[in-house]
Formats: structure tokens, sequence, C-alpha cells
């Protein structure tokens, strides 16, 4: 694992209903002393992943924040998609639903995912 600093970016473009969809994808950093740059990538993003590792408890505890954050400097349209990371390990502390299109307690769609499968899964 190797922690981002600052913002990350990278795009991806895949086939959709016929039609070529560009992404462009903004990793933000977690850390607290990032959070003054992070929060201005959330204007104009029609959609955010808020992702939590499935091992530690507190990663998931700390998506409220993002949500609050993304409510609070994104558009009220955006879509937010939770990801429970790392679900292919062991010693998993999250309970993650692995019905395809379950929903939390908010109503957001949760994607358990592990990452060395996220090409199929960003497919999705």
């Amino acid at each position: 694992y190797k922690a981002t600093i600052g913002a990350d970016f990278a795009t991806k473009t895949f086939q959709q209903q016929g039609k070529s969809v560009k992404c462009q994808i903004w990793d933000t950093a977690g850390q607290e002393r990032f959070r003054a740059i992070t929060n201005a990538y959330y204007r104009g993003a029609v959609g955010a992943f808020i992702c939590y590792d499935v091992t530690r408890e507190i990663t998931f505890q700390n998506t409220e924040k993002w949500l609050s954050e993304l409510k609070e400097h994104a558009d009220g349209n955006i879509v937010i998609i939770m990801i429970g990371n790392k679900i292919d390990a062991v010693d998993q502390r999250v309970g993650v639903h692995l019905n395809k299109g379950c929903k939390d307690r908010r109503g957001l769609r949760i994607l358990p995912i592990a990452l060395n499968r996220i090409h199929r899964n960003f497919s999705k």
C-alpha cells in the first residue's frame, strides 16, 4: 500500500451502451493536512467513490466525514458509490454486503472489490 500525497490523477475510457465514456479519476489524500487542497477537487464532479478498507473499521467510520465533505463542496446531484476494498482479505472486520447493488443505511450503493481485479469491477 502506498499513501496518496495531495492528489493523484488518472483517466479511463470505456464503451457504455455504444458510446465512448472518458472518466477523470482523482484520488485525493485522506490525511488531514491535505484537506484544504482536496476540497477543491469536489467542485464540478459528477460522481464520487468513497472507499474504505474492510480490514480496518476506522476507515469505514471515516466514510461519514467524506460524505459530509461531498455534501458541503460538491453538486447536490453527485452520484456516490461506497467501495469496500480488500474483500479478498481473510481478516475482514467490516461487514460487506456481497449482493450486487446492495445499499447501506444512507441509501448509498456499496460495491465490494478486490484491487487485484479492479479493471473487471470498474467496467460494472
